[in-house]
């Protein structure tokens, strides 16, 4: 538990010592969102059926779309950030020579940049219940929230998987741009699935992001009990039991191969 504070400590002195990178993030909360909800008034009173089992009103469903899309993708681009940084100031090779599980490294190294991802979905949703009139009428907290932690862990589990290219060949990971763009694609952020071609709505089954947001939006858009979520929930508690072991073993590879090599302080 020190060594987990004492990571803490580190990243939120160094967020509070960067002050006009913190307000650019804020605007980068509030841009996005005026943008959709002008889009969203071109289509005041359409009729969409494809955002019926959503409420039918786009805004909410692209707020909720960007606000978790943005906070899933923390999960996997925070394990590559860290391995990357760490070998840019030198302190990747003292960190792994301390008696210090590689588990608890990880986690002690992602947990701040997840606090703040939630914080800011918090003030995605927020903003869009204040200044965008969007109303959350009687939300399945708990299936949300078994949503998002398993949503969470699984795409922690591909940062890994990724952060253990990165180790290994430094560059060219091709299992982030891969699976960031066609998760941004395909998964339903921006649009419901249904509206892509038949082909394209099988391939985004594969994606874990897909089945996310459709147990989030059911959740907090419809509160849909959780019954109405088994199917998300057992995608994701599948793709979570296979890819976490995996990744935790794959990444211990990395890092013996790269001490076998020399090359952990090679960026």
């Amino acid at each position: 538990m020190a060594k987990i504070l004492a990571f803490l400590k580190r990243d939120v002195q160094e967020m509070l010592s960067y002050k006009i990178a913190f307000m650019g993030e804020l605007l980068g909360i509030i841009f996005p969102l005026l943008t959709f909800f002008f889009v969203s008034k071109l289509m005041e009173g359409s009729k969409i059926e494809s955002l019926a089992p959503y409420g039918g009103n786009y805004f909410p469903f692209v707020l909720v779309g960007i606000a978790f899309s943005s906070y899933l993708m923390i999960a996997l681009y925070s394990f590559t950030g860290i391995i990357s940084t760490a070998q840019t100031n030198g302190t990747l090779e003292a960190l792994l020579c301390t008696q210090t599980d590689l588990p608890v490294i990880l986690l002690s190294a992602s947990l701040f940049p997840f606090i703040r991802g939630a914080v800011n979905v918090l003030l995605y949703l927020a903003a869009g219940v204040l200044f965008f009139n969007v109303h959350f009428v009687n939300p399945n907290i708990a299936g949300l929230l078994i949503i998002s932690i398993l949503t969470v862990v699984c795409f922690a589990s591909i940062g890994i998987i990724s952060a253990s290219f990165i180790m290994v060949f430094k560059k060219g990971d091709p299992v982030m741009w891969l699976f960031s763009s066609a998760s941004g694609l395909l998964s339903g952020v921006m649009y419901p699935v249904a509206i892509m071609p038949g082909w394209l709505q099988k391939t985004a089954q594969w994606i874990p992001l897909t089945h996310s947001l459709e147990g989030i939006r059911k959740s907090l858009l419809m509160g849909a009990p959780i019954a109405r979520l088994s199917g998300e929930i057992k995608v994701l508690s599948l793709l979570t039991a296979v890819l976490l072991p995996l990744s935790l073993f794959l990444f211990s590879q990395a890092v013996r191969k790269a001490k076998k090599d020399g090359t952990l302080t090679q960026f």
